[in-house]
């Protein structure tokens, strides 16, 4: 068996994923984002997952308007995606892959029953890649 198919998404993920607030401004949460070094946060309403906002998100909002003024007094929830794409923390490195490639995402967040434990981006498959074929 390959190491794409025997390592699982918990081997690559980033644990304890960044969870925000639905009704929280996009400006302070992209701020938040920019001081955590991270692309992407999960954003929730009390326990449940809502969405999932990233770096994409803030370039496309802002891309949709003339300035940025309009990012300052937005909630979240108008620019997160709403379609959540997750995967299981026993899934494969390949079958992630394979979900991310399908969904036309660079996120993907891992659950575990109905908790987010981790998030796994394109850079976490692309350096597993790396370090495994070095």
């Amino acid at each position: 068996m390959s190491k794409i198919v025997e390592t699982t998404a918990q081997a690559i993920m980033i644990p304890n994923p960044y969870c925000v607030s639905e009704d929280a401004l996009a400006s302070k949460i992209l701020g938040e984002m920019l001081e955590k070094r991270i692309m992407s946060a999960i954003v929730v309403d009390g326990q449940r997952i809502k969405g999932i906002v990233t770096s994409t998100d803030f370039v496309d909002a802002i891309a949709d308007h003339e300035h940025g003024e309009w990012l300052v007094r937005t909630p979240l929830s108008e620019i997160m995606a709403t379609a959540l794409i997750y995967v299981k923390p026993t899934a494969s490195v390949l079958e992630v892959a394979k979900k991310m490639h399908q969904s036309r995402v660079r996120h993907i967040i891992v659950m575990d029953v109905f908790e987010p434990i981790g998030i796994i981006s394109h850079i976490e498959i692309l350096t597993w890649w790396h370090s495994s074929h070095a």
